[in-house]
């Protein structure tokens, strides 16, 4: 029997620069360029803020955060397999266990029932998913004012979100949208 391939990540840059970040496969994580790229623009935006990593797969995108500066990094995920691994990302890390919290949840059930509010929201749904036109209505109420919505997905594919992207980044097949509460 074929053992299942693995992969690994890093961080980026930061407090936790150059630590492993496990990936399985089947597991479509925000790497390289791409991941580089959110966080240039993220750069001025990131001290302090609470962060909020939906469908965080590995938490790759939540730990580069957190490397950078976050006050805190919560990262939704719905597979509880997969909340183990970011479990063990984040140990890996060393991060302090006030720093995180890792729910195994649906993103929108987690969104709908939460009282916290956010600085960043990342949104990083499998490409197959495709999410309800109001979905960004429920991330907004999860968003300060003034706060950052980030959503990740395939190149073509369009949630037809009432809000309108502030800016886009195409890096072939994946784009990131960016959005901000006023």
């Amino acid at each position: 029997m074929k053992t299942p391939k693995r992969s690994f990540l890093s961080v980026l840059s930061g407090k936790y620069k150059g630590r492993r970040i496990d990936c399985p496969e089947g597991v479509r994580p925000l790497t390289g360029l791409s991941k580089k790229s959110l966080f240039d623009i993220l750069n001025p935006f990131i001290s302090g803020v609470k962060f909020l990593d939906l469908f965080a797969g590995t938490g790759s995108v939540g730990l580069e955060a957190l490397s950078r500066g976050a006050a805190h990094a919560v990262f939704v995920e719905k597979s509880p397999q997969i909340t183990l691994l970011i479990r063990k990302n984040i140990e890996n890390t060393g991060a302090a266990s006030g720093d995180y919290s890792i729910i195994a949840s649906d993103a929108q059930n987690y969104l709908e029932n939460t009282a916290s509010k956010f600085g960043i929201i990342f949104i990083g749904p499998p490409y197959p998913l495709m999410l309800d036109k109001n979905f960004m209505n429920v991330v907004f109420g999860a968003l300060e004012s003034g706060g950052i919505a980030i959503c990740q997905h395939r190149t073509g594919c369009d949630f037809d979100f009432p809000q309108k992207p502030i800016r886009t980044k195409v890096y072939g097949v994946t784009t990131i949208d960016f959005y901000k509460k006023e």
